[in-house]
């Protein structure tokens, strides 16, 4: 649903078995135009390698439970500043964000964050 800025998350898609929308920020509307190439694109059952070469690059033993889901929590919840709108967005309650993601991130890396878009 481009047109309105979000993507539907069926229930079986989540977590928690519910269905929700998350709003697609700036950046992520620079990713999806056409001619945008994506860092990461078309994997089709790849991503467990992929993961495996990073893990292998950077000298990680072992990956982060959850590591894209709870970067997304900790950034949005530190861009917008917003705990209801935050959980909303990611299926937790506001007593989850504020337990688990609330000052994880640094100002300046939440704005590095947000920044990100493909070259020109």
């Amino acid at each position: 649903m481009i047109e309105q800025r979000e993507v539907e998350l069926k229930g079986k898609q989540t977590k928690t078995r519910h269905k929700r929308f998350v709003d697609m920020s700036d950046n992520c509307m620079a990713w999806m135009k056409p001619g945008a190439e994506l860092p990461i694109n078309n994997l089709n059952h790849r991503w467990y390698a992929l993961l495996k070469t990073v893990k292998a690059k950077w000298g990680i033993d072992k990956w982060p439970h959850d590591f894209l889901s709870h970067s997304f929590c900790s950034y949005y919840l530190a861009h917008h500043e917003d705990a209801a709108k935050t959980a909303l967005q990611v299926g937790h309650t506001e007593n989850i964000l504020f337990k688990h993601y609330r000052k994880l991130v640094w100002r300046e890396d939440v704005e590095k964050f947000w920044d990100i878009y493909p070259k020109e």
